[in-house]
């Protein structure tokens, strides 16, 4: 397993120029002999990185790609994401239009990850390598409607994740938790509920 670092990352494609802000495509599939498991900072300087394969690694984490802002393609095939907690991280992804998660954990345990991403990511067109239809736009909008935010004792100035309910969805649907201070709005049951706030 390997934590990489920008240095490594230069290493792995041949980079010899330090315009890091002008690469637009990185190749970073796993090997045999080394599999990422954690990105860290380690892309932060590739900020209009428009292609990314991060394919055959890993990852359990997507904790980085948040500033990778211009990125259209993301190929995560054959990794370890987990739940739908990590892929909410890719919030910050917007111009995605084409996202792989075949063979993750998420993919073949939660039925209902490929509408959360239609949701999350509006200009998605291809998923898994099928294209995004019309019905799953409209049945996304109906299933994930609002991002709910419980309110965390203690979390004003930081982040948290929780999983809690949807305000409408099946029960256990989703989700997730931010400073309590960056809500607007209180559901009847005392959760906070808001637009994605900042951060990972």
């Amino acid at each position: 397993m390997v934590i990489i670092t920008e240095q490594w990352v230069r290493e792995k494609v041949g980079l010899q120029h330090n315009q890091l802000h002008n690469v637009r495509s990185l190749f970073l599939p796993g090997s045999h002999e080394h599999k990422v498991s954690y990105l860290g900072a380690s892309l932060q300087n590739f900020c209009r990185l428009k292609n990314l394969d991060l394919s055959c690694n890993t990852l359990a984490s997507l904790e980085g790609l948040h500033t990778l802002q211009c990125l259209e393609k993301l190929n995560l095939y054959y990794n370890r994401l987990p739940d739908l907690t990590e892929l909410f991280r890719l919030r910050h992804n917007q111009k995605l239009i084409e996202v792989d998660l075949r063979l993750n954990p998420v993919a073949s345990h939660d039925p209902q990850y490929r509408l959360f991403l239609v949701r999350l990511l509006p200009a998605l067109e291809r998923l898994d390598d099928m294209a995004v239809m019309p019905s799953e736009r409209a049945a996304s909008a109906s299933v994930f409607t609002t991002v709910c935010y419980p309110a965390v004792p203690g979390a004003v100035g930081r982040l948290s994740i929780s999983p809690v309910a949807t305000v409408a969805g099946p029960a256990g649907a989703v989700w997730i938790a931010v400073a309590p201070a960056l809500c607007q709005t209180r559901r009847g049951d005392g959760r906070h509920c808001c637009s994605p706030g900042p951060g990972n």
